[in-house]
Formats: C-alpha cells, sequence, structure tokens
C-alpha cells in the first residue's frame, strides 16, 4: 500500500471490498476457454458424408470421456458451510447444443448478496481440523490434471493405446508384403519352370514334324 498523504496524527480509513466485476471476469474467461474445449469436441463429432475422417476424431472414446469430466465437473455438488451447493446455482449451465451458458448478472447478484457461499463454491472451504473440501476450481483442476498428467493421463493414455493399433498395423502390413513377395518368387518359379517345359515340348514336336516330313510317311506309324 502506497500512502499518497500521511500526517502525524490524521487518520484516514482503508476500505477493502470484493471486485465483483472483476470476479465476475474471470469467471468468464474460464467459461470461455471450457467452451472453447467443448467446441472442439462438437467440431471432431460433427461428420457427414463429405468429412474426411482421416482428419478428425471423431466417435472417438476419448472426446465422449473428456467431454462426460466436464460436465461432471461441473454438476458436482460441493460442500460449503451452508451446505451442499452447486455452481449451477451461480448462473453456470449448458444449453441444448452442449455448451456452457454464464449468466455473468445473476453471478454478481449472488456474489453481491452471499460473498461467502459464492466463494466456498468456488474454491472450497477448510474445516476446523486443516482439511479442505473441494470446490468447483479444484474439481476443475482435478479433472484437467487427470486429463493432461504424463504419461498416464487420458490423452497420453488414448495416444498409447492409438500409437500401439498403429504399429499393430504395420506389422501386419509387413508380414502380408513379405507373404506377397513369397507368393510372387513361387509363381514366377512356377512361370519360369512352365516356360522350360513348353520350350522342351515345342523342340520335341520340331523333331517329330522333321522326322516326319524325311520320310514323307506317318511318324506314328514309323514308331510302330
Amino acid at each position: 500500500i502506497d500512502l499518497k498523504k500521511a500526517k502525524p496524527g490524521e487518520e484516514f480509513t482503508i476500505k477493502v471490498s470484493a471486485d465483483v466485476d472483476a470476479v465476475g471476469a474471470k469467471v468468464g474467461d474460464l467459461i470461455s476457454k471450457l467452451n472453447a474445449v467443448l467446441k472442439f469436441v462438437k467440431d471432431q463429432n460433427a461428420i457427414d458424408e463429405k468429412t474426411d475422417t482421416s482428419r478428425t476424431l471423431g466417435g472417438d472414446i476419448m472426446l465422449q470421456s473428456l467431454q462426460g469430466r466436464i460436465h461432471a465437473a461441473v454438476f458436482k455438488d460441493v460442500m460449503t458451510d451452508g451446505g451442499f451447493h452447486r455452481v449451477g446455482e451461480l448462473g453456470l449451465s449448458f444449453s441444448r447444443d452442449g455448451m456452457l451458458e454464464f449468466d455473468q448478472k445473476k453471478f454478481q447478484a449472488t456474489l453481491g448478496s452471499n460473498y461467502n457461499m459464492v466463494s466456498q463454491i468456488l474454491t472450497g472451504t477448510f474445516t476446523e481440523e486443516g482439511g479442505k473440501s473441494e470446490g468447483f476450481m479444484d474439481n476443475l483442476n482435478a479433472m484437467v490434471n487427470t486429463t493432461l498428467r504424463m504419461p498416464d493421463g487420458l490423452i497420453q493414455s488414448r495416444k498409447k493405446s492409438l500409437q500401439s493399433n498403429i504399429e499393430q498395423i504395420d506389422r501386419r502390413i509387413s508380414q502380408k508384403q513379405k507373404y506377397l513377395e513369397e507368393k510372387e518368387k513361387n509363381l514366377k518359379d512356377k512361370f519360369s519352370r512352365l516356360e522350360g517345359t513348353i520350350s522342351k515340348i515345342k523342340s520335341q514336336g520340331a523333331g517329330i514334324a522333321s522326322l516326319a516330313g524325311a520320310s514323307g510317311s506317318d511318324p506314328v506309324t514309323q514308331l510302330g
């Protein structure tokens, strides 16, 4: 705190109050970021007959799990001094298209009338024993950590699973290529032997024809 004026014996008052507008703006920014994730999931699942499925994750179980975890964090009950509450009571809800809607006026009105309850819904409460009940922000933070955690988070686990599938497919392709190469070699060998046999038959046929031409009679009769 920087005192702009201070004189001996002169009293002044410092007022400390909650910045309702600033808190509302920060929550609104958080909701915007969550909606960006939900929009990504929605766009990935928007598939029709013209969609290039090699460029989307449509229908992937990871997207469904991520969407479900966000919903769970929003709807989860939070313990406060006044009992269990949900962040939805502060003006947060899901629209029909699956996106989050934030009623900032309702949030600021509730914050202004019961700041303690709102802060506990958002950040949780501390117990007399030194423990802590999780708030909405704690639940979101836990969701993000389990999603991004290395090396066993949701995204990393799905990435490993897809990589394993790719490697299995590559191995099968390699095995098929070897099989086709061996099959091609066998067919070429058979064709080569067949050409040799045909060549011998032609040579023998030419000899028989020559024998017939020289004797002027039926070669079969001559061979008796």
